[in-house]
C-alpha cells in the first residue's frame, strides 16, 4: 500500500533488514525506517534474533 513506512529496531541478534536490492545489516539497538510498499527483506542472521516492527500508514 503507498504511503507505509516501516520502522524496524533491532533488540537481539543480527538481521538484514531494509530494501531488497540495499539491505543494511543491523545490530541490537540498530534501527532502520523503509518504505514498506516496496520489495524488502528481513532476513535473520543469527538464532534468536528479536525485532520492533512498526508499519506507518499515513
Amino acid at each position: 500500500m503507498p504511503g507505509i513506512v516501516e520502522h524496524v529496531v533491532l533488540s537481539t541478534g543480527r538481521a538484514l533488514v531494509g530494501p531488497a536490492e540495499d539491505p543494511v545489516e543491523l545490530h541490537p539497538g540498530d534501527y532502520i525506517a523503509y518504505p514498506g510498499d516496496i520489495a524488502h527483506v528481513f532476513q535473520a542472521l543469527e538464532e534468536n534474533t528479536t525485532a520492533v516492527l512498526l508499519s506507518q500508514y499515513s
